[in-house]
């Protein structure tokens, strides 16, 4: 699948429509709430599905966030091209980063489709499905592996830590404020100390970007890396 272009690299890319669509809906700015779209469509949209270990997941909950945040200006035909763009992205990565324990990619594939569900929810025929699905699977999967591991807030892939927990925490507030589901509370002994053991995992390293943690974890290469003297 073809890789995304990079404004210089996906999180800013991501980063940057996010804060369009917010400021375009803050300030009713409509002009640039087409901008955004316009992104969406070119970086995203109109490109091929993206499949495997990529950000399938996120690209469709960015596109969902400017869907939502930008509504007024979405052409009809547009946001068909998102639902059947949606769609496909789910079916082709059903079977892909299905492993809840220790797996980052897990984190932020399902919070991406998550976001774009509850977005899309009044106008795409398959959101309920999807969502049904991926909270199905939090209960079922994700949350006992959270009870084995997670005890103190542990639980997480090095360097990791700094992003793809934050894609999670952030559907899982979106979850509560728009659907009225608590998903912090069934794991209570995971979530309460999260925050503080995030500060215990990325000290300060040896060389900027590198290793972070004092035991590094997970397969990202700045959580493998060290210095030797």
């Amino acid at each position: 699948a073809e890789r995304l272009p990079e404004f210089p690299g996906p999180s800013a890319t991501h980063n940057k429509i996010i804060c369009m669509a917010l400021t375009a809906a803050v300030d009713e700015d409509a002009d640039l709430a087409r901008e955004a779209i316009d992104l969406v469509l070119e970086y995203y949209v109109n490109r091929p599905i993206l499949r495997g270990h990529d950000l399938h997941g996120w690209v469709n909950g960015v596109t969902g966030m400017v869907y939502d945040l930008c509504h007024e200006a979405w052409q009809p035909d547009e946001c068909e091209a998102y639902f059947e763009y949606m769609g496909a992205s789910w079916d082709a990565n059903i079977d892909e980063e299905t492993s809840p324990f220790h797996n980052a990619w897990y984190g932020y594939k399902n919070s991406g489709f998550g976001i774009a569900c509850y977005a899309t929810m009044c106008d795409y025929p398959r959101a309920a499905e999807i969502l049904q699905a991926i909270e199905h699977d939090y209960r079922e999967r994700a949350v006992p592996c959270l009870r084995a591991s997670g005890d103190g807030g542990s639980f997480a892939e090095g360097f990791y830590t700094h992003y793809w927990l934050y894609y999670w925490l952030m559907f899982c507030e979106i979850a509560r404020i728009c659907g009225g589901v608590d998903h912090c509370a069934a794991v209570p002994e995971f979530y309460h100390n999260r925050a503080a053991a995030s500060m215990w995992e990325t000290q300060p390293g040896l060389q900027e970007r590198f290793t972070h943690a004092s035991i590094p974890m997970g397969d990202s290469s700045a959580g493998r890396l060290c210095k030797r003297d």
